[in-house]
């Protein structure tokens, strides 16, 4: 029988109860914002950024400077045993993101985009017992249940207050807290193995797929924009008017639909009305897209048809000349890489349009060379 087991046998023979988080804690979401006012002191933000990537936080990781006045700074604070909960989020599953303050922060406080736990009588509950709560399964469902909005969802501090968590003697929180600790301990240890190991595969797939693609003078090349189609996307707006639950809704593609580490973009998050599509950019299956800001330059395969926003341009009417694979490898190659990014429009947020895009020179071969080509390269991503 384990320490837990025991515990909970002298502890809690009859089982245990539940309480609403509002009976052990406070919530507040008056963060404050980034704005410069003037006659106010300069402060440590606590971010939402800060919140989703971190179980535990200490002084070293708020990075961001805002200002607030005196008055500001005493009702934000951040101190030993807050718990911080990210409330809102593009997708439901995302809300309830939770991290413990391990110690009191001097000059910080915490971003209106996230909210503030503070315990009653932390004599009572662990705060790191009822952060990892929030990533359990019971909880996640009854999140899932309350959480509204159109484009972005969340929850209000009351909804927060009406959830309900098991609630045992604080003996048991603290021997669950030290049996997770641990194993998240160990788990961190063998992802850094893993990443490391992930990262000398794909350096090695770099060098691979580039030598692979590496013609010399000896081939062909034409512009991308002599064999393809290129357009920007586009939005109707606002969008809020346009996002649609019905059947007949079209594939809305954002940037937060796709994952970084895949080829094809397989599904979205939201639709938007007929009319929206027709103000939108149609794609087809088979097309490429490519994102024209911040992560610029990042191909993706669309696997569905579906409309595309500004921040991203279509790549279509090319497979006379190139197979989508192909293409989408070219693309990804460090060549083809650079030179977006040598020629990309820098500003507020750096911009690639479609002239630069039209204006890559790519290899031209046979499609059954091509074909060759992205057979092995297909084997040595999987």
């Amino acid at each position: 029988m384990s320490r837990l087991d025991e515990l909970i046998k002298e502890l809690c023979p009859n089982g245990v109860e539940y309480k609403e988080l509002g009976e052990l804690g406070i919530f507040e979401n008056i963060g404050v914002d980034k704005k410069i006012n003037v006659n106010e002191k300069e402060i440590l933000l606590l971010n939402y950024t800060d919140i989703y990537k971190n179980n535990y936080i200490d002084s070293s990781i708020p990075k961001m400077i805002a200002t607030a006045n005196d008055k500001k700074i005493e009702n934000c604070s951040v101190e030993e045993c807050d718990i911080f909960i990210t409330p809102t989020s593009e997708t439901k599953e995302d809300i309830g993101h939770a991290s413990v303050i391990l110690e009191t922060i001097p000059n910080c406080c915490y971003s209106y985009h996230i909210m503030r736990y503070r315990l009653i009588n932390p004599n009572r509950v662990t705060a790191s017992f009822i952060m990892y709560l929030f990533y359990s399964q019971d909880l996640k469902r009854q999140i899932l249940k309350y959480a509204q909005g159109l484009t972005r969802y969340g929850l209000s501090k009351e909804k927060f207050s009406n959830l309900l968590i098991p609630f045992p003697n604080i003996r048991i929180q603290e021997e669950i807290v030290k049996v997770l600790d641990d194993y998240t301990k160990s788990v961190e240890e063998l992802k850094g193995k893993l990443n490391e190991e992930l990262t000398a595969r794909k350096k090695q797939y770099s060098w691979y797929r580039d030598y692979l693609l590496k013609f010399e003078n000896k081939i062909k090349t034409v512009k991308l924009g002599d064999i393809s189609s290129i357009v920007r996307g586009a939005s109707p707006r606002p969008i809020s008017n346009y996002i649609t639950f019905e059947e007949d809704g079209v594939n809305w593609i954002k940037i937060g639909d796709v994952n970084p580490e895949s080829k094809y973009v397989e599904k979205t998050k939201e639709k938007i009305t007929l009319e929206g599509a027709k103000k939108s950019r149609i794609v087809k299956k088979g097309d490429l897209i490519l994102s024209n800001s911040m992560s610029f330059g990042r191909p993706y395969i669309v696997n569905q048809k579906g409309c595309i926003h500004d921040g991203w341009i279509l790549i279509s009417d090319y497979q006379t000349s190139y197979s989508t694979d192909f293409l989408y490898y070219l693309l990804t190659s460090n060549k083809v890489q650079k030179y977006m990014r040598d020629n990309v429009i820098s500003g507020t947020v750096q911009n690639l349009n479609t002239d630069i895009v039209k204006n890559i020179e790519i290899p031209l071969l046979s499609l059954e060379v091509q074909k060759r080509i992205v057979e092995v390269l297909d084997n040595f991503e999987k």
